[in-house]
């Protein structure tokens, strides 16, 4: 089997091919990602482990999986080719047809994609042994539609021009959210592909939410729902969070509400709603390693617990006596070119009496992130609390070239680097927006879904929540 694929390293997800054995029924394995490079197209050949007779069933079926032990999919592939050998030359060459077929799974169940090899004389003067791969672009899945009368429509891509909730890069909402929809996380900002089906994160559509991250009815501060997020004593959880990508740009402002469960204990650092700068963006710098103002740069809301160092000061301070753990302090962590070590640095508000929260209320937040001029040391960062600024820092360097711009938004409910949760714990947010320009109360009264599949050539792609297709790419004609 002949594959390109790119992904992570083996060591942070393994992904690997499997190849079903009928005669015994079991899947045998190909090969990994042993040998790939971090987010690089790697060309790999794989021999089976398995006589040809064994992989074809009575229908001439051969089937392929390729499959993770990560919570989230993290992988492309652009190429595959399965190319059969003969002991010996056969009188006439047979071209093999492979359609990729994808089977309705119900969520949470593994895909097993079938290959069905379709035989064709092609009488020739002189037979090879072997099918030569051709490279070839991979078909698009077909999804089913589905009937959903009680979900609302898509919203077009081109709203009024005076609703506030218009996708509308230029000096707008961009993304926003308040988990209305069944399927909102489905409401996904593929990226910047060049390949309207491209799989790799951020540029996917969600099938479902990572473990230990749900929607509840209730609390909710607006509308009816909120998501929630549920920590583990012991454990970082959740690990993982949806991730859409944006419209490139400078500045983003970022607004939402978020509540800690009633005695919540600050024991750990707690991260929240995240505005990413990545170039490309597929690449991700691991945590503990210094940008270097062209690669990425961020910049997330966390609540800090009570006693915890200052790495620009030097010092550990505490805000409450120690071991009183029910108060948060909300900072913004960021990663850029002076942070004092390789785990970036909090930026602590600087405006008036420091607010500290804590469990048992919805406080509002909004956070506003401006990249620097490439050699000029003014990107900017800004925290309200409740509609108070608290927080406001205007000389930091992110960025050494103009190509490193903002053009991702996660939604995050970690816990950690160092320590854990103390604790089962909950965690909800509700209304989620990403806008241009300041976001005023009238706009985050508005209750949008806004988000496009939003490319670098300003083409939007919308996905179709109640039929689970792309209009115009693989949607059935009414």
């Amino acid at each position: 089997m002949h594959i390109n694929q790119r992904g992570p390293t083996r060591n942070v997800q393994r992904w690997w091919w499997e190849l079903r054995d009928f005669q015994s029924g079991a899947w045998v394995e190909l090969g990994d990602n042993t040998f790939a490079e971090r987010w690089k197209w790697t060309y790999q050949v794989f021999t089976a482990p398995i006589p040809a007779a064994h992989s074809i069933n009575a229908n001439g079926e051969i089937q392929i999986r390729y499959q993770t032990d990560g919570e989230m999919d993290m992988s492309a592939i652009d190429y595959l080719v399965v190319e059969l050998i003969t002991a010996s030359t056969p009188s006439t060459e047979y071209s093999i047809f492979m359609p990729f077929v994808q089977r309705d799974l119900p969520i949470g169940a593994t895909s097993t994609p079938t290959v069905s090899p379709t035989a064709t004389n092609a009488p020739t003067s002189s037979p090879t042994p072997s099918m030569t791969p051709t490279a070839t672009s991979m078909p698009s899945a077909t999804f089913t539609p589905t009937s959903t009368p009680d979900l609302t429509a898509t919203a077009t891509s081109t709203p009024p021009s005076d609703d506030v909730c218009a996708f509308n890069p230029t000096n707008g909402v961009v993304f926003a959210t308040s988990m209305e929809h069944l399927r909102w996380y489905q409401l996904a900002n593929r990226g910047n592909s060049g390949s309207v089906l491209a799989s790799y994160p951020p540029n996917r559509v969600y099938y479902s939410y990572p473990n230990n991250v749900s929607v509840v009815e209730s609390p909710a501060r607006k509308g009816g729902k909120a998501q929630q997020f549920q920590n583990l004593a012991g454990t970082h959880e959740p690990l993982y969070s949806f991730k859409y990508a944006l419209p490139r740009s400078d500045v983003y402002y970022w607004r939402f509400y978020r509540q800690y469960e009633a005695g919540y204990q600050f024991t750990c650092e707690s991260k929240a709603f995240v505005i990413h700068a990545h170039n490309p963006i597929t690449f991700t710098l691991p945590a503990g390693q210094y940008p270097d103002g062209t690669d990425e740069v961020s910049c997330f809301l966390q609540i800090m617990p009570n006693c915890w160092y200052d790495n620009r000061a030097h010092v550990k301070r505490c805000f409450d006596p120690e071991g009183v753990n029910n108060r948060g302090e909300p900072v913004l962590y960021c990663y850029h070119l002076d942070q004092p070590t390789g785990y970036g640095e909090k930026f602590r508000q600087n405006i008036g009496e420091p607010r500290y929260i804590t469990g048992g209320q919805w406080i509002d937040f909004q956070m506003m992130m401006k990249l620097n001029t490439p050699g000029q040391p003014d990107g900017e960062i800004k925290l309200w609390i409740d509609g108070e600024l608290k927080l406001h820092y205007n000389t930091i360097r992110f960025r050494t070239v103009p190509e490193l711009q903002l053009n991702a938004v996660a939604l995050p409910g970690y816990i950690g680097g160092h320590c854990t949760s103390v604790r089962n714990q909950k965690i909800w947010d509700d209304h989620y927006m990403v806008s241009k320009v300041y976001i005023t109360d009238e706009m985050f009264d508005a209750m949008c879904e806004t988000k496009t599949e939003w490319f670098d050539t300003g083409v939007p792609y919308l996905w179709d929540l109640d039929r689970q297709c792309w209009p115009g790419v693989n949607c059935p004609s009414p």
